[in-house]
């Protein structure tokens, strides 16, 4: 798993390397996207710098088991990463890990700037920390929910991605659709992190339900995985493109 895990950094950074230029520049945008709403809004800046950072980090995960398992399809490789013995779920939470870590690098670098120029202080209590964890793993729970339907349908990918922008907008960082917001963890995590950064009790509410979303959706996802392989078999489709 070390070894594999070690391929997969390489080859991230292999790709950043033939793309930097359009990462960097994604990333300025990014920036100044960040820095416009967190000083803009009415909401306390320090919430808001940290509700988009969790939104950062965690936003790939919603389409990255997608992509992950189009690649494999694409290349002809599923049939043969489901059979293995390091298996599929090996591969997506490895790709996950990586591709996380690599968000988490480029995040620090944003929101240093952010921090620094916006003259704002952030720091939050242990308990804060842990629910941007936990929303973030939300997130990727979500995103394997999502992408297992990648192994019955083409350009599911596509249809994850839609999702970026309307989590920014309308699941509780910006503004709040309330009977929608439910499916994100974000609503829930600013309630947290108001209390975190006022050091003031956090409501247990918001942290049950919190977890409440990561177990639904762990459950859900590892059943949707189980039944779309199960589709995918009986389709014969294991090598289709």
């Amino acid at each position: 798993m070390i070894h594999n895990f070690a391929v997969e950094i390489r080859r991230n950074l292999q790709e950043f390397k033939n793309f930097r230029t359009n990462i960097i520049l994604a990333n300025i945008g990014f920036l100044l996207l960040f820095w416009g709403i967190a000083d803009f809004s009415s909401q306390d800046i320090r919430v808001n710098v940290l509700l988009l950072f969790t939104w950062y980090c965690s936003i790939h995960g919603v389409d990255c088991t997608a992509y992950i398992l189009e690649d494999e399809i694409m290349d002809r490789t599923i049939a043969g990463v489901v059979a293995s013995k390091f298996g599929l779920y090996s591969v997506v939470l490895i790709r996950n890990a990586v591709q996380f870590i690599f968000d988490l690098l480029k995040a620090g670098i944003i929101f240093t700037i952010i921090v620094l120029f916006s003259g704002v202080s952030v720091t939050i209590t242990f308990g804060g920390f842990c629910s941007i964890v936990l929303s973030i793993i939300v997130m990727y729970l979500l995103g394997l929910c999502i992408g297992s339907f990648a192994l019955i349908f083409k350009r599911v990918s596509s249809i994850a991605s839609l999702v970026h922008y309307f989590v920014l907008f309308f699941s509780g960082i910006v503004s709040d659709i309330e009977f929608l917001s439910f499916l994100f963890p974000f609503r829930f995590l600013r309630g947290v992190l108001t209390s975190a950064v006022e050091y003031t009790p956090i409501r247990g509410s918001d942290i049950v339900i919190l977890f409440l979303q990561a177990i639904i959706y762990a459950i859900v996802g590892i059943l949707l995985m189980k039944w779309n392989l199960k589709r995918m078999y009986l389709k014969g489709s294991v090598a289709h493109v």
